[in-house]
């Protein structure tokens, strides 16, 4: 099932590439994360990703209008904790962060635009004490918004929100576009 639903991605990876412009991207990810406790309680905590990026724009047939297949991979930046009833009883930290998305962007005008951008996720998470250390991960699909300011021709800087099974990520990031 998930061969088929990753294959109009695929394709359009391989589609017209001469008609690409290439970009390039970082950008800091805050994301806030609730996990259960061994009491089955919940407690929420944030984390923080640096996220790099490459992919390609191709014109849509619409004026304004572009489509860019992205991939995205990051690390943790920042850790958080998990505690219960008030006491820490773990610290929680990024591992990896994956990513294919399918951004469809429009040009509001010359310096703006905004765009929409379903994605196939792996987020991987490391709960660790003194005494233990675990990996938990995460893979799905999800969905983003946001919006972004041309600078210049090459250069703009966005923000962005995504959802990864009611995981909230909220970015701010700096693209480069030859």
């Amino acid at each position: 099932m998930k061969k088929c639903s990753i294959a109009p991605f695929l394709l359009v990876l391989v589609a017209a590439p001469t008609y690409a412009d290439w970009n390039t991207g970082v950008k800091v990810s805050g994301m806030s994360k609730t996990f259960e406790t061994d009491t089955n309680s919940q407690d929420s905590t944030s984390l923080a990703t640096l996220v790099g990026s490459v992919g390609y724009s191709m014109p849509a047939g619409v004026n304004g209008l572009t489509v860019s297949p992205e991939l995205h991979f990051g690390v943790g930046a920042l850790s958080g904790a998990v505690d219960n009833n008030g006491a820490q009883i773990a610290e929680v930290a990024i591992d990896s962060f994956q990513s294919f998305s399918l951004k469809a962007q429009y040009a509001v005008n010359d310096a703006v635009y905004i765009y929409v951008a379903p994605a196939y996720t792996k987020v991987s998470y490391k709960l660790f004490d003194e005494n233990v250390s675990v990996i938990k991960s995460e893979t799905d699909y999800s969905i983003g918004a946001g919006f972004g300011y041309r600078v210049n021709e090459n250069l703009s800087a966005e923000f962005a929100y995504d959802n990864l099974n009611d995981t909230n990520i909220f970015s701010f990031g700096v693209n480069y576009k030859r």
